[in-house]
């Protein structure tokens, strides 16, 4: 999640889904009101599960159902396994934790009540709500929490976001029923905000009953919506919990059918096959705008996208500082998100931490093409060999070819050759991750889950990480020292000596 929080990305996009106003089917007039905003689940799940999870009761009688076009299938469906953007889908309906975020991302408890955080900072007991139902019937209870943590951190599951949290958990104890006391091995300040996505609550006596292998593959939580059925890359199935201790959704049968082609996806809704598309281009949502019997909904969303500078291994020309600056510098996220996203998305901001704070200031001015070759010279580059710049197929993010060839214009008129190479998704995500030397800038987009920025640092930046692609001693020890504070202030101070480090070394993310 490389947000606006934590390096100096192109923009912010704002989610584009439409629906048929003519669809007999579904109660689709509420979901606009409904939406559930940037914070509460993914991006791609902005006009499916956020808004209908939110469904208005009174609609729960007719409970109709909904069918909704989505570009892209998800990867896992275990929540102590799953580790990509697109499996919010499923998790951000089927699964809660115990604190969550509104739509405004705020703070709310979900599945407790109340914490009470001793001044040790190391000590976090909560009060679980009562009357909490897992999609089978189960009463969740303390026992659920403490199973939780222990599936999460299981060695043999090797999760990658378990270093975010619950890696971070020496036990939870279980003081009642409905009362628990985790304990840290340090202090965690970002704790709170991270556990919405990172400490999602399972069933010990459906794990226990059904086994791993069943529960992966059928999963099972407290959610607003169930799991019934899947047929992977062709459709989720999920239905509104009835049972549901929050609002129960205003959908009866949800179902999520992959469809990778947007022209399909188009057509399907206009011939009233689906109700809802997601992933809608930008172009075409200002051309669906006049269509009467279609709804076009643009919302703020999770997704940030950047350009990653491959800073590691043997690429030494993404090494060098002056090389990285330079490019940065180069690029005008202005006229990207005005020319390409056509409105629909807006430049990141700065890197800032919790509540705007620790902000690194004035950006550095943009040069044009001719300053920019006269300074790679300087630095060394080497304008002989192309970088190579792996983009996104079209289908989980619009526009994004379109990015990749208008920032490969912007290179070549400073004399830079590129070689583009697309992705469809599953291999995008698959190279994002080996950081293959061959590689010099990737494409990228991470979900901004919270405001909280621990989380996104630590995979994103610090040396190893799963989504990282750059290497600091020095950073990761500030990284490791981030939430080892209980005074707020003192603590935006060091976030704040974060950000201006990254900044500095112009590590190693395209745009700001």
């Amino acid at each position: 999640m490389l947000a606006s929080n934590v390096l100096t990305p192109l923009c912010e996009n704002a989610a584009l889904s439409i629906y048929s106003t003519a669809s007999p089917r579904a109660a689709i007039g509420t979901l606009r009101r409904n939406i559930r905003g940037a914070f509460g689940v993914a991006a791609s799940a902005l006009a499916l599960s956020g808004v209908l999870a939110l469904g208005s009761p009174s609609l729960a009688l007719a409970a109709p159902d909904v069918t909704a076009a989505i570009s892209v299938d998800v990867f896992s469906t275990d929540p102590t396994k799953f580790f990509a953007a697109n499996d919010y889908l499923l998790m951000g309906n089927v699964y809660e934790s115990l604190y969550g975020h509104d739509e405004k991302g705020a703070l709310i408890p979900t599945l407790a009540t109340a914490v009470d955080i001793k001044d040790d900072g190391l000590t976090y007991e909560f009060t679980l709500r009562p009357n909490v139902k897992f999609h089978n019937g189960n009463a969740f209870t303390a026992e659920d929490v403490r199973f939780s943590w222990q599936k999460a951190v299981d060695p043999v599951r090797k999760w990658s976001r378990a270093q975010v949290l619950v890696a971070n958990i020496a036990d939870v104890e279980i003081v009642g029923s409905l009362k628990v006391r985790i304990k840290l091995k340090k202090r965690d300040a970002g704790m709170m905000e991270n556990m919405d996505t990172n400490f999602y609550m399972l069933s010990k006596k459906h794990v226990e009953a059904v086994g791993d292998d069943v529960f992966g593959e059928s999963p099972m939580g407290t959610g607003p919506f169930k799991f019934k059925e899947r047929k992977i890359k062709e459709y989720i199935a999920l239905e509104g919990f009835t049972g549901y201790w929050g609002k129960v959704p205003a959908v009866g049968k949800l179902m999520l059918r992959i469809v990778n082609d947007e022209s399909t996806r188009l057509a399907q809704l206009q011939s009233g096959e689906v109700d809802i598309v997601d992933n809608v281009s930008p172009f075409l949502a200002a051309r669906m705008k006049s269509i009467p019997t279609l709804k076009v909904i643009q919302a703020p969303t999770l997704r940030n996208m950047y350009i990653m500078m491959n800073a590691t291994g043997k690429n030494e020309r993404m090494k060098n500082e002056e090389v990285r600056r330079v490019f940065m510098t180069l690029i005008d996220t202005e006229k990207l998100t005005k020319n390409v996203y056509l409105g629909f998305a807006a430049p990141a901001k700065l890197n800032c931490g919790p509540g705007g704070t620790g902000c690194m200031g004035t950006p550095s001015p943009r040069i044009d093409a001719q300053q920019a070759k006269a300074a790679l010279t300087k630095a060394g580059f080497d304008f002989s060999r192309p970088l190579t710049f792996v983009g996104m197929a079209s289908g989980f993010i619009p526009q994004t070819r379109e990015v990749v060839e208008a920032l490969s214009q912007r290179f070549s008129e400073a004399g830079v050759q590129t070689k583009i190479t697309l992705l469809e998704y599953a291999a995008w995500v698959q190279a994002e991750q080996t950081k293959s030397p061959d590689i010099d800038m990737i494409f990228c987009m991470f979900p901004d889950y919270s405001k909280e920025p621990s989380g996104r640092l630590q995979r994103g930046m610090r040396t190893g990480s799963m989504f990282s692609w750059y290497e600091d001693p020095a950073l990761d020890t500030m990284i490791d020292k981030m939430n080892d504070f209980t005074d707020v202030s003192a603590r935006e101070k060091h976030i704040s000596g974060i950000y201006q480090r990254i900044n500095d070394k112009a590590a190693p993310a395209l745009g700001s």
